[in-house]
């Protein structure tokens, strides 16, 4: 268990106080109890304060760079000015510079201790449903989390979230001063990865990463919908907000069974339009009209609406079909390199898409409502797949097999659309000085491939070969390379950065 001011007994360490935090006692008269828990941005004392109660003491810790430093202030500053939201952190006093604060001090653990409770998924999804609505609550106050994972989302005493580290923490700047980002590393959007500022969607990125790690897809029917949404390597193909995330969910609980029982739960479900014995509203008995020739009106108007329906959608499937066409062909020939590139193919294949959908028959004819209800659910589930981005990947993976140059080029486009190089044969490649921060390198094979210098910062090599590698100079700081396959065949040097417990030994790497 490794929460932010979870277990401060069972895991803290005996630590004299520094100058820091014997500073920030004296400003908010509270008494040191000398047993600290340590974060990378943070130190956690136990306090008591005047009247004798316990509380928490988090201190800006004296490793953080000056820009951590200045971002905890800020965030703290802030947080204090508007008051923490809902399931946040309460902070009850801050030190004059905004290097402290007092909280209350939570020993139940963290979202990473929840598996060991044997939740029913609906229970656990409704716990993230909750942490959601805090991170939506954050928005609102302009704070952005930046660095939300299931460590820093504490358990209160009745097991219900609080949002820690709000706003506090720079992984990006944690990791270039080689601080321990390991609990973040699965939790953060690639693009932040990468050092773009956090944003409502990158938060929107991390909470479904929670959802898979309490949560798996194959529990909950449709869930999976959910979390490709979520976790969608470009920002603009994710929920906008938390709060689309949170009815989402709500959509999702309001299918499940309630605890303890077998059918759907009602927690979301309108209340019916009728109860037995309650005779039936005044409207419902009124009469129709029923003069001739408004009936005749009606009855003519309601025939030839299919009619006009049907001519002004006729055209609407060529059309599309033709739109799908451009945007496959541009896509697999010439490539998109950038995120705006990439807008427009995926918009031009959601719309191509849509208006195929227009020509599909559907049983009596249809009618509007259902048209455009088949029409819209065509359009979500396009963008949400992001066809586009495979079309793109496809025509670059393609490209891949041409001279070094184009290679390279290949490289770069699969890198911008998102780092998927899953099962990818890269034999000989030079991706040297490459930033493959985050990247999906599952399965590739990147024998004899040149990665001297490239960043491969928490990128996913479950399965990948590195037989005869280049790695000189390269950062694999967060890689889990135990999963990588004849690692013991790379090269290394002394400026290569290894994960923790790893050195370059006779120049491989080795645990």
């Amino acid at each position: 268990m490794d929460g932010f001011l979870a277990h401060a007994i069972v895991d803290a360490t005996a630590a004299a106080p520094g100058g820091s935090e014997a500073r920030a006692a004296k400003a908010l008269g509270v008494q040191l109890l000398g047993l600290a828990v340590d974060r990378p941005v943070a130190r956690t004392w136990r306090v008591r304060t005047a009247d004798g109660r316990l509380m928490a003491l988090v201190v800006v810790a004296d490793a953080a760079s000056p820009s951590e430093r200045a971002q905890f202030e800020r965030a703290v500053e802030r947080l204090v000015s508007a008051g923490p939201p809902a399931g946040t952190l309460r902070m009850h006093a801050a030190a004059p510079g905004h290097d402290a604060f007092l909280a209350d001090l939570w020993t139940t653990g963290c979202a990473a201790d929840l598996p060991t409770l044997h939740w029913p998924p609906s229970k656990r999804l409704e716990f993230v449903r909750r942490v959601a609505q805090a991170v939506e609550a954050l928005h609102g106050c302009g704070v952005v989390h930046g660095c939300l994972s299931a460590h820093n989302v504490l358990l209160d005493d009745d097991l219900q979230p609080v949002l820690a580290e709000a706003g506090m923490v720079s992984v990006r700047e944690l990791s270039a001063r080689r601080g321990d980002a390991s609990t973040y590393a699965d939790f953060v959007a690639p693009e932040v990865k990468r050092g773009e500022e956090p944003d409502a969607r990158s938060d929107v990125w991390s909470l479904g990463r929670l959802v898979e790690h309490l949560v798996g897809e194959a529990e909950v029917e449709h869930l999976g919908d959910i979390l490709r949404r979520c976790v969608a390597p470009l920002p603009h193909l994710r929920y906008a907000s938390a709060a689309e995330l949170v009815a989402a969910l709500d959509s999702l609980l309001a299918t499940l069974p309630a605890e303890g029982t077998g059918s759907p739960s009602r927690r979301h479900a309108p209340e019916r339009a009728s109860r037995p014995g309650v005779a039936p509203s005044r409207e419902a008995h009124r009469e129709r009209p029923s003069a001739p020739g408004a009936a005749a009106r009606a009855a003519s108007g309601a025939a030839a609406a299919p009619r006009r329906l049907a001519r002004a959608l006729r055209w609407a499937p060529h059309a599309g079909a033709v739109l799908l066409a451009i945007a496959a062909a541009t896509a697999y020939v010439l490539g998109a390199q950038t995120d705006g590139a990439r807008g427009v193919l995926c918009g031009m294949v959601v719309v191509g898409a849509a208006l195929v959908a227009c020509g599909v028959p559907l049983p009596g004819g249809g009618g509007a409502k259902l048209r455009g209800a088949l029409v819209a659910s065509v359009a979500a589930l396009v963008a949400v797949a992001d066809p586009a981005s495979w079309i793109v990947r496809a025509g670059a993976v393609r490209r891949l097999h041409g001279g070094e140059a184009a290679r390279r080029a290949a490289v770069a486009e699969i890198i911008e659309a998102g780092r998927d190089f899953h099962g990818l044969e890269l034999t000989g490649f030079d991706l040297s000085e490459m930033d493959l921060t985050g990247a999906d390198l599952r399965r590739a094979n990147l024998s004899r491939a040149n990665l001297s210098g490239a960043r491969l910062w928490a990128a996913q090599v479950e399965g990948a070969s590195f037989d005869a590698a280049q790695l000189g100079h390269a950062d694999l700081e967060e890689t889990a390379l135990g999963e990588a396959r004849h690692l013991e065949t790379a090269r290394c040097d002394d400026a290569t950065r290894l994960p923790s417990g790893w050195r370059c030994v006779d120049g491989a790497p080795r645990r």
